[in-house]
């Protein structure tokens, strides 16, 4: 009978050693993320397109007489909105003559903006229509 016992106490030290052992792998480690580098440039959250009416070179400020809005939502509303150009704005096409300096007033244009800031909309990209 004290070969009987034993087997069970063996028996029952190596189940509570596998369950032990089959916890500890169930445990995941913490895991860490790390990013390095600038964050992803801004995503533009609305395009719109019209006319130049006015460039304010000190402030970096065109003034777009809207007569289409793209995005979210198509839409025919003319207005004006002030749309923000800095260091960051991407202009289609690229030249030596882009930036806000070459825009002429009733100069045709598409702007893609991320959300108004106090009634002012930080361009991500400006388009530039050849009309002619």
């Amino acid at each position: 009978m004290a070969g009987v016992g034993q087997a069970r106490y063996r028996r029952l030290v190596v189940a509570g050693l596998l369950s032990a052992t089959l916890v500890a792998c169930g445990r995941a480690a913490p895991v860490e993320i790390g990013m390095s580098g600038l964050p992803p440039a801004a995503a533009a959250t609305t395009s719109f397109q019209g006319q130049v009416a006015s460039v304010d070179l000190g402030s970096g400020i065109a003034v777009v007489d809207v007569q289409i809005i793209w995005t979210p939502v198509l839409t025919a509303h003319r207005h004006e909105r002030k749309v923000l150009v800095d260091a960051g704005t991407r202009w289609e096409p690229a030249s030596p003559a882009s930036g806000l300096s070459g825009l002429k007033v009733g100069e045709e244009i598409q702007v893609e903006a991320v959300e108004a800031v106090e009634g002012v909309w930080p361009a991500v990209l400006v388009q530039l229509f050849d009309v002619d």
